[in-house]
């Protein structure tokens, strides 16, 4: 006879187990991840803050006999700590022997718990850079937004990365809705996403496809789409951004270049950042399995994001 009761202990099985993220989760790309082996501890980078990377007048009327003027460059640093993020599912035996088999069972349970995780850390990387606490820069305005771009860009002229507009997609698609229906920039953004026939026309109601038209009207390198649930909750709405990202792939970039921030991510085997754990609980006769990784954002360079309000989305 089958037996429907899941093993006891850590499950590296589990963990290892691909979630694949859905459409929209974007906060690690925006956010890049930074693993490491420790909980807590001291960064050091490179950031804007006081004179360690601004820009300084050059001088153009220095003596001779005059040292030059000297502008500081050096390292700012902050301390991190990984906070946890935990999550427990359970299954009866019955509902187990329903899908087929306790291995079945395992896998469905774990890919749960695990995507309740990454949204707990997706909901923490869309606070920190559109979130309540977020002061916007400007207001949403669709007869004026490439205006508005352009001075988020020219503020944001020190920093290197790939220029990302983002936000939820009903934000992005009420962006889009917004320009379309405005007298003045609806022409012309129109013919972007516009075709000689409706079946040509009718390709430009795709989705990438408006976020690569918005891209380039606006002049920013991409547009990236987030779930509603994680980039437009209640508590803010309406609400797009635009960052220099930092594209580099390089763990360590944050050392010689002025990026946003960076999300610390322990590792626990050293290896993948989840620790999963499987038990039947004897209490509630049930099979249990829970989820826990362990998180720390750091703002390194906060001038690096500017934030809209305003968005339509009703």
């Amino acid at each position: 006879m089958a037996d429907f009761t899941t093993s006891q202990g850590r499950r590296p099985d589990l963990e290892a187990m691909e979630v694949g993220a859905p459409e929209g989760y974007i906060g690690s790309e925006l956010v890049p991840t930074f693993p490491t082996t420790e909980k807590t501890g001291t960064v050091y980078f490179q950031s804007t803050s006081g004179d360690a990377l601004a820009e300084s007048a050059a001088e153009t009327t220095r003596s001779a006999s005059d040292a030059p003027g000297e502008q500081a460059v050096a390292a700012s640093n902050d301390t991190w700590t990984c906070a946890e993020v935990i999550d427990r599912t359970y299954i009866t035996k019955d509902e187990a022997k329903a899908i087929g088999t306790i291995a079945k069972a395992d896998a469905i349970c774990a890919k749960v718990a695990k995507r309740n995780v990454q949204n707990a850390i997706e909901n923490a990387i869309s606070a920190a850079l559109i979130g309540s606490g977020v002061t916007p820069s400007a207001t949403f305005d669709a007869g004026k937004f490439i205006l508005q771009v352009q001075t988020a860009l020219n503020d944001m002229r020190v920093y290197e990365g790939e220029k990302v507009l983002y936000g939820s997609s009903i934000c992005i698609k009420g962006v889009v809705r917004s320009m379309l229906t405005n007298s003045t920039m609806g022409p012309v953004f129109a013919r972007l996403i516009g075709g000689t026939s409706p079946s040509v026309a009718s390709t430009g109601l795709n989705l990438k496809v408006l976020t690569d038209a918005l891209a380039i009207f606006v002049g920013v390198d991409r547009v990236l789409v987030g779930r509603d649930a994680n980039w437009n909750p209640s508590g803010y709405t309406g609400r797009i951004g635009l960052l220099n990202r930092d594209n580099s792939g390089d763990p360590l970039s944050h050392k010689w270049r002025a990026v946003y921030g960076k999300n610390f991510l322990y590792l626990p085997d050293g290896v993948q950042p989840y620790l999963i754990e499987s038990f039947y609980d004897m209490t509630d006769l049930t099979n249990k399995y829970t989820c826990q990784a362990w998180y720390g954002l750091v703002e390194m360079n906060s001038a690096c994001r500017y934030v809209f309000d305003g968005v339509e989305t009703a």
